[in-house]
């Protein structure tokens, strides 16, 4: 479950990687020091899934090119 909501497919890391770019993106604008706070989080979060994910798919024999793919 990712925010209340089941996720269809699994995710890769660049996904995370994308929606951690778009947390600093919003950021930016971002006015209330708690969702500041909160855009934070989620994006350190979602950077720590896409390096688990890169570590999972290294040690698996898959390579990281392959991955990529997804």
């Amino acid at each position: 479950m990712l925010g209340g909501m089941e996720v269809a497919t699994r995710m890769n890391a660049r996904q995370f990687r994308a929606m951690a770019d778009r947390c600093h993106e919003l950021l930016r604008v971002a006015v209330r020091d708690d969702v500041r706070e909160q855009l934070r989080q989620w994006a350190t979060d979602f950077e720590a899934e896409a390096e688990a994910l890169d570590k999972t798919v290294d040690r698996s024999g898959i390579g990281k090119a392959r991955a990529l793919q997804d």
